[in-house]
């Protein structure tokens, strides 16, 4: 079977040859590095510097504990590191404000890229890109680059891709996971994967100031449109009060997803006072692209984000809205339908 996944095999060609004819190159993945980006990330800079190449994940954030042994050393914050790479490659993200603070960097690279699978991806001129929205992650289509590369996959390699597709499936619970991605998974292992290990490190690895988190942020969980949607806050007070910091807000959303009745969940981060991220999760039939779309944010049909410039109160009070209106506008077509 040889990449029956892939879709548009010119366009996936043509990365693969710009990535191996370059001898530098920088990664950049999204702000607030998860575990597809940073899994997609590091088996490509693993297979790089296999081939004896100069490369190096450029980012200026806290990674998450339980994702660092996905990158290894490989990331940096020095933007000196390559003063003019031959390639700056953007990884699990589809345009530069999901990387606002280095972007100045990536626009440096003698040639650019981008590999995303986020609707609307691709949104840099006279780069080479390949956007997939239907796959289920980045990790499944950095399988098939490395592929098309020629690039062998060792078990470093095989983990990293692992532990992005597990998370950006829900560990295989979210719909977008298909028969392509178990095919994929089913070609890691014969590439040395460890999905036990894997799974250890990121599922099984908490601090217990996440845990005291997660609780105090579900005691306070609201329910809204009749019980179809939750909406639940983490606030800079509360991270004070457990020792948590805000990149341990990682599953919560999950975690509320799972209530019985529950289509829609929403979860509103404060950055800075003024400054609320969001996060929105739908279960089966939901759709909340259209949500975010409302705050200028973006992603997937079942998963998406935005940000709101408004103190947290104010901000719950617009999700809210915005949620009970996506429900009566579903009433109302189905009314129709009758």
């Amino acid at each position: 079977m040889k990449n029956s996944f892939m879709k548009e095999p010119e366009r996936m060609r043509a990365l693969a040859q710009l990535i191996n004819s370059s001898d530098s190159i920088l990664l950049f993945p999204h702000s607030k590095m998860d575990g597809d980006a940073a899994g997609s990330c590091g088996a490509l800079c693993a297979a790089l510097r296999n081939q004896g190449k100069q490369a190096y994940v450029f980012a200026d954030e806290v990674i998450p504990d339980n994702l660092k042994f996905l990158v290894k050393d490989f990331v940096t914050d020095d933007p000196r590191t390559l003063e003019q790479p031959d390639l700056c490659m953007a990884v699990d993200c589809g345009e530069a404000g999901r990387f606002e603070k280095r972007k100045d960097v990536f626009f440096r690279g003698h040639r650019l890229a981008c590999l995303d699978h986020h609707e609307g991806g691709g949104q840099f001129d006279d780069a080479v890109c390949y956007v997939d929205p239907e796959s289920a992650s980045c990790g499944e289509l950095m399988f098939a680059l490395l592929t098309e590369m020629g690039a062998e996959i060792t078990p470093f390699m095989a983990d990293a891709l692992y532990g992005a597709i597990t998370t950006d499936t829900g560990n295989f619970r979210f719909s977008n996971a298909k028969k392509e991605t178990h095919e994929i998974v089913a070609r890691l292992y014969d590439c040395g994967l460890n999905h036990a290990a894997v799974c250890n490190e990121i599922y099984d690895n908490e601090r217990i100031e996440k845990l005291r988190l997660h609780a105090l942020a579900i005691a306070d969980m609201e329910m809204v449109a009749e019980g179809c949607a939750n909406i639940v806050c983490v606030t800079q007070e509360m991270l004070k009060k457990t020792g948590a910091e805000m990149w341990e807000t990682e599953g919560l959303i999950d975690t509320m997803r799972s209530v019985a009745g529950v289509e829609i969940s929403a979860l509103l981060k404060e950055d800075e006072p003024e400054k609320i991220k969001i996060s929105l999760r739908a279960k089966s039939y939901g759709e909340v692209l259209t949500i975010a779309g409302e705050f200028g944010g973006g992603g997937h049909r079942k998963a998406a984000g935005g940000t709101i410039r408004r103190p947290i109160g104010p901000a719950k009070e617009m999700v809210k809205d915005a949620i009970c209106r996506w429900f009566q506008a579903q009433k109302a077509e189905e009314t129709k339908k009758e």
